[in-house]
């Protein structure tokens, strides 16, 4: 058996600290340097009231929760109002869930009332490349909400969705690249609190 004192420090989690000619860590705060790293991936991002950075991706809202404790851990995470096609039944909805959670290491799924949640957390050394780890965290959640509404309805069923809008983007080519009144995308699955049919 390994003796777990004689395991090597990682730097950032309660290694020594560096030599005095190293970088020295940021000084300001994890949220702002989370904002600073969206907008490096060319999102426009802001804070909202919450005090978590917001941006849209793929006409998704997608936030980022930052706690600058001890260890900085920063939550990428969007929420999903539920409507048809999804099943009703919270025990259905759980049990997709349990699969995603299953299925991945990083990502997570929780149903809050019918909205689905899906969150990826890291706690961070001090000082790490953010843009890098969000290049990875924003889309794996996008990835997360589409395997979640595939598992959920069938594969079948968003085939058929996905065929139904791309009939409906291409009537709306044909009229002039209109389509007055038509539902925005992902409203099929009622994503990020647009429903079906409202």
């Amino acid at each position: 058996m390994t003796d777990p004192t004689a395991l090597p420090n990682l730097p950032g989690f309660g290694a020594p600290a560096p030599t005095p000619d190293s970088e020295a860590e940021p000084t300001e705060p994890l949220r702002d340097r989370a904002l600073a790293a969206v907008q490096a991936l060319g999102l426009e991002a802001s804070i909202d009231q919450d005090g978590d950075v917001t941006f849209m991706v793929q006409d998704q809202q997608i936030f980022i929760r930052c706690s600058d404790d001890d260890a900085e851990i920063v939550r990428v995470f969007g929420q999903w109002r539920l409507a048809p096609p999804v099943p009703e039944g919270r025990l259905e909805r759980l049990e997709v869930c349990n699969d995603l959670n299953s299925a991945f290491n990083v990502i997570k799924a929780a149903i809050a009332d019918d909205t689905v949640l899906i969150t990826s957390e890291h706690m961070i050394p001090r000082g790490a490349d953010l843009q890098s780890l969000f290049s990875v965290a924003i889309p794996l959640v996008l990835h997360a909400v589409g395997l979640w509404h595939q598992r959920a309805i069938g594969e079948d069923a968003v085939a058929q969705m996905a065929a139904q809008a791309q009939a409906a983007g291409q009537a709306g080519e044909q009229l002039g690249g209109q389509t007055a009144g038509g539902p925005g995308p992902g409203s099929a699955f009622g994503l990020n609190g647009n429903q079906a049919g409202s």
